[in-house]
């Protein structure tokens, strides 16, 4: 959290005063967590629509470079290698462009990230834990025209221009944004709470599912450019999941390439164990697990 001086003046005994811009950014903070408590949640249990892009080349690498310096620069570096000057800031390095080494995408294990990979995480952001925005807001366009810049920066996807397959190569099947499994469904309920016992999924996540630090976890994990991770998400909120929350967004984690998070593809051959485990995570991830009562400890304990 920097120190922001300029929003506040010397008072009449020299003590700093909050400036009126000081009191209006207060007011809105002690808004927050009123009403809709969960806007950010909403956004994230949806898959983002992947829009066709537009037709590159120059221009579009142009409208790319100014969105880049207006937005990203100060974090990512104007070189694009993670080195902005607000880095230091953040508890975790920004992302290094150069080096490609993205976590968030569909592909298998030494895949690049796949152009829409770029686009959904640049559109929702990347969550709790890390300092990197969701950019919805932006036209389409202007999110296709950063995926085009942040992909010159490397040397091994530079020149490759947009390509936006409607499923990119690897990419478990689409499955429901929303709820998937209906709170009356005791056997489906119990099915993925043997399933989450049986994977050892509170050894990471907590046997109430709300995460471990990193101490009680006893690792200090790291992608595959050596960028530290944070510890095991709780997968009780939407906007813990950071590569999203929706139901593909779930099976890209539990069944994709595993960086940190290992994938369950080989551990669970049978296509309906898979679709019951991303439902139980869904489950957990609107928090009906603890209103239904369901006790992952108990299954846990059972277990050992």
């Amino acid at each position: 959290m920097p120190a922001m001086r300029d929003l506040f003046r010397p008072g009449p005994t020299g003590r700093p005063m909050p400036t009126a811009d000081a009191i209006d950014l207060v007011s809105y903070l002690q808004a927050l967590g009123r009403g809709r408590r969960d806007v950010w949640a909403e956004l994230r249990r949806t898959e983002p629509e992947i829009a066709a892009p537009p037709a590159g080349g120059r221009p579009l690498f142009g409208r790319g470079e100014t969105l880049y310096t207006e937005h990203c620069a100060s974090c990512h570096g104007g070189s694009g290698d993670g080195s902005g000057e607000a880095a230091p800031l953040l508890l975790f390095p920004p992302r290094d462009f150069v080096a490609a080494n993205y976590r968030f995408r569909a592909g298998g294990a030494g895949r690049p990230p796949g152009d829409t990979d770029l686009f959904r995480t640049i559109t929702i952001g990347t969550g709790i834990g890390s300092a990197m925005p969701a950019f919805y807001w932006l036209p389409s366009g202007d999110r296709w025209a950063l995926v085009l810049r942040i992909k010159e920066f490397s040397p091994r996807l530079r020149g490759k221009g947009i390509e936006a397959p409607p499923r990119p190569g690897g990419e478990p099947p689409p499955s429901p944004a929303g709820p998937a499994v209906p709170s009356e469904d005791a056997a489906r309920i119990a099915r993925g709470r043997e399933l989450w016992a049986d994977l050892g999924c509170a050894a990471c996540h907590g046997a109430d599912a709300r995460g471990l630090a990193r101490a009680a976890i006893g690792a200090q994990w790291a992608d595959a450019a050596g960028v530290p991770v944070p510890a095991s998400g709780d997968l009780t909120h939407a906007c813990a999941y950071r590569g999203g929350a929706s139901g593909p967004a779930v099976e890209r984690a539990l069944f994709g390439e595993g960086l940190a998070m290992p994938s369950y593809l080989g551990a669970l051959p049978r296509e309906e164990d898979r679709a019951v485990l991303r439902d139980f995570v869904l489950f957990l991830r609107d928090g009906r697990g603890q209103a239904a009562g369901v006790s992952l400890r108990a299954a846990v304990r059972n277990r050992g």
